[in-house]
């Protein structure tokens, strides 16, 4: 679906989405008239507030979403881990080594 549909489902929903995404009412409907481009930055709040209804890559069909979601993937994993993706250390941990043979 796209942001222009989402909006008019309900009245309100614009205003409503401009309040949750911290901009102003005008340039949520720039956006839905395609007077400006939605920022690629803003895609993944607006994914969320419609609750997926509205997705990024209807949004920006411009951007490689499918690399930056599993940019993200990866970047959450590594977080989660503590560990980079070939397995090494964080950073500032001292690796123990033996000399038993």
């Amino acid at each position: 679906m796209n942001l222009t549909k989402w909006t008019s489902q309900e009245r309100g929903r614009a205003s409503q989405l401009a309040r949750m995404l911290s901009v102003s009412s005008t340039t949520v409907a720039n956006w839905i008239s395609g007077k400006k481009p939605i920022p690629p930055e803003r895609c993944p709040a607006i994914e969320r507030a419609t609750v997926r209804a509205v997705t990024c890559e209807e949004l920006r069909p411009d951007v490689d979403w499918e690399y930056l979601r599993g940019t993200a993937a990866i970047d959450q994993a590594k977080s989660k881990s503590g560990a980079d993706i070939f397995g090494a250390p964080p950073t500032g941990h001292r690796q123990e080594v033996s000399d038993a043979a």
